[in-house]
């Protein structure tokens, strides 16, 4: 099935799917088995890599009330970004543990 949706333009070195394409058409990608799959016929197309395939990181640009702005202005230090957590490097694994049939 097509689908319809309103894309931008971009002078970019590779495509760029966004979350809001992929939740309002319901899509889930399934990085283990290489596709995409449609979350309500529950059909899949596999997926193929190419060079500089990558997933980016999200960033988000918050919004502030031109009201406040001259506060945070005059105190610039009660705005923090978040610090970069260190990569997990144990070998300690989690499990849970379930009754009853898969659900699928």
């Amino acid at each position: 099935e097509p689908i319809h949706w309103i894309f931008v333009v971009a002078d970019v070195s590779m495509p760029i799917i966004g979350m809001d394409l992929l939740q309002h058409h319901n899509l889930i990608i399934d990085t283990r088995k290489r596709r995409l799959v449609d979350g309500n016929t529950n059909l899949s197309v596999c997926v193929t890599s190419f060079t500089g395939c990558r997933v980016s990181p999200v960033t988000v640009k918050h919004m502030i009330d031109p009201l406040y702005q001259p506060l945070l202005d005059k105190y610039p230090g009660i705005q923090q970004t978040q610090p970069k957590l260190p990569c997990v490097t144990s070998n300690v694994t989690h499990h849970i543990t379930t009754t009853g049939p898969p659900v699928f």
